[in-house]
């Protein structure tokens, strides 16, 4: 089945996002732990990013600003703000972060300003990254449930009131089993009546009263097949059965008063059966009396 060409496009721009390392593993993880009892799971965490990171970024700069700078402080808040971005999954951010703190180790402010500004290059790329994707994916979901709501389920064709599906031509299962149950009988009888043998021509008199004979004996055997097989009813009341319907040794279905064979007449020789079995089950040993030479 082929990807919706907007979602394919979405992929692509977060495959080429992880090729520039500005995102990693973590993002995927950050999506994989939603579920469908907290939808809102990815938003919240983009949110608290959103919120938290531009604030720990004003700290430091507020920090660096001072003439006596506090390294110990601000390496905290360069702490939290990598954690910030690595919950994201921003890879470089993280990176640079990093980068800062050992800047802050060695107590270096002008290293400590120009690796700000690189901490705050990478945050305005991670941020619009990360609202492009959120921006696409929503337009995905209204888009996907548009289509969903144009493709309302159809009923039966049959009108027996239930959802039919184009797979089963616009019947429901039920619908369609019986159809091709009806399809099969009639393939049955069509191959009955043709197996049939047909006399010779020479003797046109007798050949036509006999054509006429065999057509009707088809058409009765087809008629017959037509009657005997019926499932979903019971063959004595008509009752419908359904699937507890009760299938009799003579072939035919019966509801539940009328399974018993006294209850429908049953024709089928039960003491012919019985005689098979128990001669199968007890075969006659006789010894050789004679010794062949």
């Amino acid at each position: 089945m082929s990807r919706n060409p907007f979602a394919q496009q979405l992929h692509d721009y977060v495959e080429n996002l992880h090729d520039q390392d500005i995102l990693d593993q973590n993002y995927e993880h950050m999506r994989s732990l939603q579920r469908v009892e907290n939808p809102e799971f990815v938003n919240e965490v983009l949110s608290t990013f959103y919120r938290d990171a531009p604030n720990y970024i004003a700290q430091i700069t507020t920090l660096l600003r001072s003439d006596d700078v506090d390294y110990g402080k601000v390496k905290d808040v360069a702490h939290q703000l990598k954690g910030c971005a690595s919950s994201v999954g921003g890879q470089r951010l993280t990176l640079v972060c990093h980068q800062f703190r050992n800047a802050c180790n060695q107590q270096d402010k002008e290293r400590c300003l120009d690796r700000l500004e690189s901490v705050k290059r990478e945050f305005n790329i991670l941020e619009e990254s990360l609202t492009t994707i959120t921006q696409n994916r929503k337009k995905l979901e209204e888009e996907m449930a548009e289509e969903h709501r144009f493709q309302a389920p159809k009923l039966c064709a049959n009108n027996c009131g239930l959802l039919g599906s184009p797979a089963t031509q616009n019947l429901c299962s039920k619908c369609h089993r019986d159809l091709q149950l009806k399809q099969h009988q009639s393939s049955s009888a069509k191959l009955a009546a043709n197996q049939i043998p047909i006399p010779s021509s020479s003797l046109t008199s007798s050949s036509s009263s006999f054509q006429v004979k065999d057509e009707q004996t088809a058409e009765k055997m087809a008629a017959e097949t037509v009657v005997e097989v019926r499932p979903k009813r019971c063959l004595s009341c008509d009752k419908r059965v359904g699937l507890t319907g009760f299938k009799c040794r003579c072939g035919m279905v019966y509801c539940g008063i009328h399974r018993y064979p006294e209850e429908h007449g049953c024709k089928f020789d039960f003491k012919a059966m019985g005689k098979q079995q128990i001669a199968k089950a007890n075969p006659v040993v006789k010894a050789v009396k004679l010794q062949k030479i």
